[in-house]
């Protein structure tokens, strides 16, 4: 039997086998047929109710994937508090677990993401953000104009401060602390681990079902110094990714993951060794983004 016979949607999934393939057919159909075309619909007709339906639509694509979420912190967040959300990030997953917080979100993304079919029309049409880490400057003053209009909307504004889904090896970018101080808002710092193995994208199509996945919502922080809290933040939220045992975050290889070219990231000082090989391997391939 040939590893293609099992993809799915023009091979952007793949899956172990006939009784995979029937499972995953079912789950995406739903979820990405009709389900999702309610949801543009919704945004297109300015929803009120539409973050609520998002949450819905998230919870419903996670039971069917079977994913074994594991939480802890969920306590500390106030309903009526609009946080900057500041989440590690290794897979596409990241934002259906973190619909599991219970709040109204809009979602910062890369650009390429508005390119996508059906996710594209809906990103576009429920306001979500787009952000473009290779440009930090231009991104940090779409954010800042259009932070204030999120929160008063009722929303809290979620950023992957990392810009990529490499691996905890690389570093987050100041912008989100730099939002959070200017509007007055608290920092929410939420651990993630465990996504990666879901769906694989880009580095595989591999989809997989009744993964663990741990998320852990940390205690929110007022922000004075943009880049003494990134650092302060970065490890809080590392060390309790690298620490717990649910589910073992991404890791960057270079030797496994090769070179991004024109695809910005910082790899965090806590792991030079890993950035000694990037370099090695790449030099000047490889696009690093200054914190």
């Amino acid at each position: 039997m040939t590893r293609l016979r099992w993809t799915l949607h023009d091979g952007r999934f793949h899956v172990s086998g006939p009784a995979a393939w029937i499972t995953a057919w079912r789950t995406l159909h739903r979820s990405l047929g009709r389900e999702a075309s309610d949801l543009v619909a919704a945004a297109t007709a300015a929803d009120p109710g539409l973050r609520a339906l998002e949450r819905r639509w998230a919870q419903r694509l996670l039971r069917r994937l079977d994913v074994r979420l594991h939480s802890r912190g969920l306590d500390t967040i106030d309903p009526d508090e609009r946080y900057v959300v500041v989440a590690l990030h290794e897979g596409f997953a990241d934002a259906l677990v973190l619909q599991s917080l219970g709040i109204d979100l809009r979602f910062a993304g890369r650009s390429e993401l508005w390119s996508w079919p059906v996710l594209g029309d809906y990103l576009r049409a429920a306001d979500h953000l787009i952000v473009d880490p290779e440009r930090p400057v231009t991104s940090l003053r779409t954010l800042l104009r259009t932070a204030e209009q999120v929160f008063a909307a009722g929303e809290s504004l979620a950023l992957f401060a990392q810009g990529t889904l490499l691996g905890i090896e690389t570093g987050l970018h100041p912008g989100a602390f730099e939002v959070a101080k200017r509007t007055k808002r608290r920092v929410l710092p939420v651990v993630i681990a465990g996504t990666h193995r879901i769906w694989e994208h880009p580095f595989s199509p591999q989809l997989r079902f009744g993964c663990p996945v741990w998320l852990e919502v940390l205690p929110p922080e007022h922000i004075a110094d943009p880049l003494v809290a990134m650092d302060r933040v970065e490890r809080r939220l590392k060390q309790r990714a690298l620490g717990q045992e649910v589910a073992p975050p991404r890791h960057f290889d270079p030797d496994r993951d090769g070179v991004w070219p024109n695809h910005a990231y910082r790899i965090d000082p806590a792991f030079p060794e890993v950035a000694r090989r990037r370099n090695e391997l790449y030099g000047s391939l490889a696009v690093e983004e200054s914190a």
